[in-house]
């Protein structure tokens, strides 16, 4: 019960700052949008390379805002109050990266029809990409969740964001671009993507737990 309530407070809160919202996606359609106009005069370029366009710009907008994922709550003290009381802190963080994923891979998600026609992609290759994402994108949301918590008040956080975070998230990366190549190929992709599942499985059983420890003793060693 506790955790629908923060979840629909932290809902709440993210729709009052909108440009948290609107500044990755617009980044993320605006990259896509540069790369399709560019390679418009060889659309077999542009459709061989449009996954790993899709990928890499999701990684990056991503990564754009996620070194703020925590830094309100630290400001306003709640992120203190909630280690203060009863309530477990993997709740809270478990809330943070729900959100954060709803906020910036769910438009992705509902736009990829659109994405995947500008790119000249047909319908077998934007749903293998989408089955892809959905595998791929919770586990690049916790591992940013956990860089986030990292450098939680640290100097210039952005850049060590990145350079703890893109180093863990290339085997997502690696494996879910493999998957939309054997399945363009029309080759067997279940080696692959029993590969991005366990990924998935182990960030969303391990990197919570660690996520939440690293908050705690940021807070208590800060």
């Amino acid at each position: 019960m506790f955790f629908l309530k923060l979840l629909i407070l932290e809902f709440k809160q993210n729709i009052r700052r909108y440009n948290d919202i609107f500044m990755p996606l617009w980044f993320l359609i605006l990259s896509m949008l540069i790369f399709s106009i560019g390679f418009q005069q060889d659309s077999s370029i542009l459709k061989k390379t449009a996954p790993s366009i899709i990928w890499v710009s999701v990684l990056l907008s991503l990564l754009l805002s996620a070194n703020q994922l925590f830094t309100q709550d630290d400001d306003n003290g709640f992120l203190e109050q909630v280690l203060l009381s009863p309530t477990s802190l993997l709740t809270f963080v478990w809330v943070k990266a729900i959100i954060y994923w709803l906020k910036i891979c769910l438009p992705l998600l509902l736009l990829l029809p659109v994405i995947g026609i500008s790119f000249s992609l047909s319908y077998f290759e934007i749903k293998i990409i989408a089955i892809t994402l959905l595998l791929g994108t919770p586990s690049f949301v916790l591992f940013a969740t956990l860089g986030a918590a990292i450098i939680l008040r640290a100097h210039h956080n952005a850049i060590l964001l990145s350079l703890l975070i893109l180093p863990l998230c290339i085997p997502i990366l690696i494996f879910g671009l493999s998957i939309i190549d054997d399945a363009s190929c029309g080759l067997s992709f279940t080696t692959p993507l029993c590969f991005l599942s366990a990924l998935l499985l182990t960030s969303a059983t391990l990197l919570p737990f660690v996520t939440a420890f690293a908050l705690r003793t940021g807070i208590h060693y800060a």
